[in-house]
């Protein structure tokens, strides 16, 4: 399907893209996708076929642009599929947002805690490895359209500077070493992602490389050193390490890691404000999910405890607890 039409984009769909309706050849009119749009602009779309009742599209050109729309600050947006709402402002995003939220639990709701950084905020992104037939190597993020495509990233303006500085790094090493790029459906190749995540609060720095782990997929000793010389030079983690990702038909999936420089953890603090001020350390694993919004994170933890007004002998349960972030707070 490759059939091309023109709408104006009147709503907002769950995932955030934008929806309008088109005129179909049998003279019924339908709704449709069109991702990186916003209410207020006339576009012009290609049909991408219809998924679960729903047509889909890619954006061609924004005839019209809405009141609304402003100018996205990535060089990748539109492409990379990490950001849904660059050309809206973060205040418009707000309002938005609130909107399904009263729609769902009606107009009796708090209103939205605007986060106090809309830029530099992500303490973690995880990187993929990724190469086509012709041998082109690709580092990054998923590409919003196109199954596994990996978009080879330049900027992000979520995360501080170096972790693209990381992202440089491995990708300089990799054109050197010659090493493979994992293909999961033939189960060949070697690597597979590149998780970088820091400290807001202490600076710390943590490098996981992620790789196919039996013995014909895996690094050289020889390659795995330089990985890890030309990162400690460059960024000066805390720690590096490897994580080994053993997959075979029938078999079930099972890792293994080791640091193979410094410590397998950074530190990060949380700063609450309900009463006198607390400072809270916690020793954040490689693989742990930890809050990626540091900032935020401690915004709600705060909300969350005064609007509970909890005494010192009360017992707090804290089911579905991860790292027992919000219970320790």
């Amino acid at each position: 399907m490759n059939k091309k039409i023109e709408t104006l984009i009147e709503s907002f769909s769950k995932k955030g893209d934008g929806v309008g309706t088109f005129l179909r050849g049998d003279g019924e009119r339908r709704s449709v996708e069109v991702p990186f749009t916003v209410p207020g602009d006339r576009v012009v779309a290609s049909l991408a076929g219809k998924r679960k009742g729903v047509f889909k599209s890619f954006l061609d050109s924004v005839v019209e642009p809405s009141a609304e729309r402003i100018q996205p600050r990535c060089q990748h947006f539109g492409v990379c599929g990490g950001c849904r709402w660059q050309h809206l402002s973060y205040y418009q995003q707000l309002e938005w947002k609130e909107g399904v939220v009263k729609h769902l639990f009606g107009e009796n709701v708090r209103p939205i805690v605007p986060a106090r950084e809309e830029w530099g905020y992500r303490n973690k992104m995880e990187f993929s490895f990724s190469s086509d037939a012709a041998g082109e190597r690709y580092l990054g993020l998923m590409k919003n359209q196109g199954r596994m495509r990996v978009l080879t990233l330049k900027e992000c303006h979520l995360v501080h500077p170096w972790f693209i500085e990381a992202l440089e790094v491995a990708r300089t090493w990799w054109e050197r070493q010659g090493v493979s790029a994992y293909h999961p459906h033939r189960n060949s190749g070697t690597l597979r992602t590149l998780t970088v995540r820091e400290g807001k609060r202490t600076g710390d720095r943590l490098v996981m490389l992620t790789v196919a782990g039996y013995d014909d997929q895996g690094l050289t000793d020889e390659q795995l050193q330089d990985f890890v010389h030309q990162m400690r030079s460059a960024v000066q983690p805390r720690g590096i390490v490897l994580r080994k990702q053993f997959v075979k038909k029938g078999q079930p999936t099972f890792f293994e890691q080791e640091a193979v420089f410094g410590e397998e953890w950074l530190e990060e603090k949380l700063y609450l404000s309900h009463g006198e001020k607390n400072e809270l350390s916690f020793r954040v694993g490689s693989t742990s999910f930890f809050q990626p919004n540091v900032d935020q994170a401690e915004q709600i933890y705060t909300m969350a405890i005064e609007m509970l007004e909890l005494e010192k002998e009360q017992v707090v349960y804290d089911l579905f607890c991860g790292t027992g972030t919000l219970g320790i707070c």
